[in-house]
């Protein structure tokens, strides 16, 4: 059975579109159990969020930080590998 490329594309936009639905849905928590303010949001506490937020703090600006894991389960891939990369 062959495959056009446009119906190969229009399947794989579909089982895409779902996948990210399902995704979304899995991470749905209801309200927000309080409300903040800040200048600067930064989703993540890899090393990359961490010097993110580092660099807006010193730059003077208000910085929230939040992760989806437990605090102590932060630092992302860098507390896997030890501070070294894949």
């Amino acid at each position: 059975m062959l495959f056009s490329r446009r119906t190969f594309l229009a399947g794989s936009f579909a089982a895409g579109a779902m996948g990210a639905a399902t995704a979304a849905h899995a991470y749905a928590t209801g309200p927000a159990a309080k409300e903040s303010k800040t200048d600067v949001l930064v989703i993540g506490t890899g090393l990359s969020g961490i010097a993110a937020g580092l660099a807006a703090k010193e730059a003077g600006v208000d910085v929230l930080m939040i992760d989806k894991v437990k605090r102590v389960q932060r630092g992302g891939n860098s507390r896997v590998c030890l501070g070294s990369f894949l």
